[in-house]
């Protein structure tokens, strides 16, 4: 969604070992991956990320927000960056943010969600994105003592990703429109999309945006199995929904998803929520060909995502289930 870049913020969490005595020259590997081999000019590409370590020996990874190549922002020994060349063959660099972690031979880390932004890129073309990793493996912190720094000591190395092509469109039709409206910037008017543009593809991150987070632990989503079996024994859910703000909004994702071009990386939320309300309308055919298009895909890596993913395919199981009891109920 996927992206400020934070390939790696969420992607490893624990504070390195202290006591070491030299740095750790494990083998890191990193991987990054996206649902978008194809984006328009001012759309905003998600990226997610794992890392593992090929050992031979325990790694205590830290690395702190800077660039590779650019200045040094808080500890000289450690660098990370999202490296990113233009069609014209220029470099720009993104820091992916903070990383944490102790990773023992073996072990992997993986971001739910690598980059919460985008990357957002302005001109047509075939660019090329990878990650990399640098430290010198030990770092000298002031004490109170003069002359006498503590060192910490973790890993040593330098992880070169794989490299992603993505390809830049130029927008055309309504989207050329949107872009042009906005001045270049559309994903920054994202209220404006929705009334002027609302089939445009700039107009479904704005739509995702308001979908609520199924990863979160305080929401509890009423189980797919149960609201089907509601929903067939009441014809809908509800009458008439109460929220007229949320019937509207209801209605936008319909017109986009009929309309637009509906991004990869926003197609299983969009999808998935839409057969989620469809079902409590007690619409039920054009909920299931909702969840289908929610499930088409490879399973998405970020959290939001998966778990309407889950979701999806918690529902598709609900339906078949619901009509093989009815086959037998049935039965002679």
């Amino acid at each position: 969604m996927k992206r400020t870049f934070l390939v790696l913020v969420f992607l490893l969490g624990a504070w390195p070992a202290f006591g070491q005595s030299a740095p750790q020259e494990a083998k890191l590997i990193l991987k990054i991956t996206t649902q978008q081999s194809t984006a328009l000019v001012g759309e905003a590409v998600f990226f997610s990320a794992k890392v593992t370590n090929e050992g031979p020996v325990t790694a205590n990874v830290k690395v702190n927000s800077g660039d590779v190549l650019g200045p040094w922002l808080y500890m000289k020994c450690c660098k990370e960056a999202l490296v990113i060349k233009a069609p014209d063959g220029h470099i720009q660099y993104g820091s992916f943010g903070v990383l944490y972690a102790v990773l023992k031979p073996g072990q992997s880390k993986t971001t739910s969600e690598a980059s919460p932004g985008g990357l957002v890129l302005h001109k047509p073309g075939q660019y090329e994105v990878w990650a990399e990793l640098q430290s010198t493996g030990v770092a000298a912190f002031p004490t109170i003592a003069p002359n006498l720094p503590r060192y910490e000591y973790f890993w040593k190395g330098h992880a070169v990703s794989n490299t992603l092509s993505i390809d830049i469109l130029a927008p055309t039709g309504i989207d050329a429109e949107a872009y042009k409206a906005f001045n270049g910037e559309p994903m920054k008017h994202l209220d404006g999309l929705l009334k002027r543009f609302p089939t445009s593809t700039y107009a479904g991150y704005a739509l995702a945006e308001k979908v609520q987070d199924y990863s979160n632990p305080l929401f509890h989503p009423v189980p797919p199995a149960k609201q089907v079996k509601m929903a067939y024994e009441e014809g809908k859910t509800y009458v008439i929904f109460p929220d007229k703000a949320f019937e509207k909004y209801f209605q936008q994702v319909g017109t986009f998803l009929k309309g637009g071009r509906v991004p990869e990386s926003l197609r299983t939320v969009l999808w998935s929520f839409y057969g989620d309300q469809l079902v409590r309308r007690g619409r039920f055919a054009g909920a299931q060909e909702a969840f289908r298009e929610a499930t088409g895909g490879a399973p998405p890596l970020d959290a939001k995502s998966r778990a309407y993913y889950d979701r999806a395919e918690g529902f598709l199981k609900a339906f078949k289930a619901e009509k093989a009891g009815k086959e037998v109920a049935h039965k002679p």
